[in-house]
Parts: C-alpha cells; sequence; structure tokens
C-alpha cells in the first residue's frame, strides 16, 4: 500500500501529532508499505526527526501558523498522483486544505485525524474563527474525508456537533514499553542538569502552555515542600517567553528558585531521559484528547498524577494505571504526596500501568487497526461505481 500523510510541521513543539506521525509512518514501513510525509519547515530544528525508510517531502512556508506554502502547492498533486490513501492530521492550517482538495480531485481517498480540535473544549477558544473557518472549507476537509480518525471515545462523543453526521472511529495512539537502561538514562539526565542531582524528580513534560496547568504543578509542588527538602520539579518542553516568564515569576514568589528547573524544549532522546529519572510525572491538564505524554512515562515505568479532565481518565483510574484528581492545588498536592509516601502503592500503579500500556497501545496492536480500516477504505473504493468523466 502506498500511504501518504500529511501534517502541517514536524516541529517538536507541536507536540503529540508529530510523534504520532513519525512513529506510525515508521511502523507502516517496517510492514511493508511505501509511507511519505508532506510537511513544512515550520519551527524547523535539528531535533525534526527523519526516519529512516519513509520518504520525507518538507516545504518552506511562509505567513507564519497559517503555514502558507507555494512549492508544497505546486508538488503536492504529483505526490499524491499514485497514492492508495492520504492520512491528514490536524485541521486548521493551509497543507491540511490544500491536501484535501487534492485528495479529492485525484479521487484518492482521505482519513483526517483532527487531533482534538473539533472537541467542545478546542472550538470554544478563537470560536468565531473556527465556525468562519468551517464555513467556508467544511465541505472540503470534514465532508469529503472517507471518516474521521478519533484517539478517544470522548473525543468522538466531544466532537459530535460538528462530526455527528460523518463517518469516523476510534483507535488510540500508541508507545513503546521500555526496555531500555533506565538507570542508564536517569543517570545521563542527571549530569545533563546537575541541578537535579541526587534528588526525586516530579516531572512536568509538555507543551507549556496555560490549558496544561503547569502553574497548578508549580502551585501544588510548594504546597509539599513543607514536607520534604530532597525533591526538585523539572518544568520541560517548548512554551511561549511570556508565559514561561509568568511562571518564572511564581516560582520567585513561592521561594521555589533552587528546587524549579526549566529545561526549554527537549530532543527526543532526552525526553526518554526525564522519563526515567523522574519519580513521578504530573499531568493536571485541562483538556486532552489523548494525552501521548502520559501514556509515554507509563510505559517506561514512571507513575502518573493526572486530571479528571482527560479523555482517558476514566480507564487509567479503572485500570490502577495513575492516580486521577480534580483540578485544584490540594489536589494534585495529595496526590502527588501520595505516590511519595507509598512506595507500594508506586510500584503497583507502575505494574498496573504497563499491564493498561500492553493490553491497549502497543504500536503492533493500533497499527494493526488502523491498517485494517485502511483496508476496508480501500475495498469499498474498488466495489464503488465508477464516475464518469
Amino acid at each position: 500500500m502506498k500511504i501518504l500523510h500529511v501534517i502541517p510541521d514536524m516541529s517538536p513543539a507541536t507536540g503529540g501529532p508529530v510523534t504520532a506521525v513519525l512513529k506510525m509512518s515508521i511502523e507502516q514501513y517496517r510492514l511493508g508499505h511505501e509511507v511519505s510525509i508532506v510537511t513544512t519547515n515550520y519551527q524547523f530544528s535539528k531535533n525534526s526527526a527523519n526516519p529512516n525508510g519513509v520518504t520525507m517531502h518538507c516545504y518552506p512556508c511562509h505567513l507564519g501558523p497559517w503555514r502558507w506554502s507555494y512549492s508544497l502547492m505546486r508538488d503536492l498533486p504529483n505526490i499524491m498522483n499514485g497514492m492508495d490513501l492520504v492520512h491528514i492530521h490536524m485541521i486548521w492550517e493551509f497543507p491540511i486544505l490544500w491536501a484535501a482538495i487534492t485528495a479529492k480531485r485525484n479521487q484518492i481517498p482521505f482519513v483526517l485525524s483532527p487531533c482534538g480540535m473539533l472537541d467542545q473544549y478546542s472550538m470554544s477558544k478563537s470560536r468565531w474563527k473556527k465556525i468562519l473557518y468551517l464555513t467556508m472549507f467544511r465541505r472540503s476537509i470534514l465532508n469529503e474525508a472517507v471518516t474521521i480518525h478519533f484517539t478517544s471515545k470522548n473525543e468522538q462523543l466531544n466532537s459530535g456537533k460538528i462530526c455527528s453526521t460523518l463517518k469516523s472511529f476510534v483507535c488510540p495512539l500508541a508507545v513503546t514499553l521500555g526496555d531500555q537502561d533506565k538507570k542508564n538514562l536517569e543517570s545521563q539526565f542527571r549530569q545533563r542538569f546537575p541541578q537535579v542531582s541526587n534528588k526525586q524528580i516530579i516531572l512536568f513534560l509538555s507543551r507549556v502552555q496555560k490549558v496544561k496547568r503547569p502553574d497548578l504543578v508549580i502551585k501544588s509542588f510548594s504546597q509539599i515542600m513543607t514536607n520534604s527538602n530532597n525533591i526538585c520539579l523539572v518544568i520541560a518542553g517548548p512554551g511561549d517567553s511570556a508565559y514561561i516568564h509568568r511562571l518564572t515569576d511564581i516560582v520567585k514568589k513561592l521561594k521555589l528558585e533552587e528546587k524549579v528547573v526549566f529545561t526549554g524544549i527537549l530532543s527526543r532522546d532526552v525526553v526518554q531521559e526525564a522519563y526515567c529519572a523522574a519519580h513521578i510525572y504530573v499531568h493536571p491538564s485541562e483538556r486532552e484528547n489523548f494525552g501521548l505524554t502520559i501514556f509515554e512515562a507509563m510505559a517506561v515505568g514512571c507513575p502518573v498524577v493526572v486530571s479528571d479532565k482527560i479523555d482517558w481518565a476514566e480507564e487509567i483510574k479503572n485500570e490502577g494505571a495513575g492516580l486521577v484528581c480534580p483540578l485544584t492545588e490540594n489536589a494534585v498536592a495529595e496526590a502527588i504526596s501520595t505516590l511519595i509516601s507509598q512506595e507500594s502503592l508506586r510500584y503497583e500503579i507502575i505494574n498496573n500501568a504497563k499491564r493498561f500500556i500492553s493490553n491497549n497501545f502497543t504500536w503492533e496492536k493500533v497499527i494493526k487497526k488502523l491498517m485494517a480500516i485502511y483496508g476496508d477504505i480501500l475495498r469499498e473504493k474498488d466495489h464503488a461505481p465508477q464516475k464518469m468523466g
């Protein structure tokens, strides 16, 4: 099968969608498929991966977040020619619109993964701009998609106002269960950041933005400092400089300068080091349709504390795969303190989480389901009546 993935950019700052596309493409290539990615160089960095075996078409872009690219617009019809299926990731940028239009013109079926961008929470942000965009381009992007890919049942449900009449399916993302040398990776991380040497690390690793609530992590951390001086907080990931400045002001106000470390954006290798070094991973986000970093932390044996607002919170709680708490300082602080003080609970959660990952979120299982859906789409296309030219 010849598969083309289209995503607005491959910047690590974009977060989970980029990680998912990279790994998805590699796994499809390993199964013997011919896989290509079309993207732009928006915020391109040396940390952006170029997966072996996967053909990468990366184009210069302009107009900032819109990712407009003349060369991509020019070349995409030729790249798409001969493809069996196109998988489009995200929704609001030019490469997505143009990929949908081009696929329709070439009569190539395409799957759309909105990456949480059509649920009620996301649509409430910059609401009128998004409504106007969908009013103008809904037919091209949504209505012409063969099916919509959601990563959780809750994302599918919460996107119902826009997608209820459209065909869709649920297939989670996946992670690789940790088989690395945890002690060695932990040591490497501590060498990179001497401030955390010989301390238990509370880790927040994500895009550093308001919706992820790193401010709540800092304030919760300040509550447990009275109980232990042998812990530190690491906040890792890219973020707007103005917002990070606000967070550093909170740190100063709480007199935590010696206890909180901002690492900035990390390469994929260093991300793995951070997970392995962390004693606890904390992610009290206001909204996550999947939350890839949560499952990555679970996969390497780092117990997690998550908010009850993420789409997989109920399953994590029911499986005992992490502690789920409300979005309050006291609740997050109590969950962190519980995991610090109860070693037996930590190991129980680690074991439950690995079983949860193994049963539901390995790439072997996820790619098998995704390729079966691709196959169904192509069989339906083959049996569909041919349009007369």
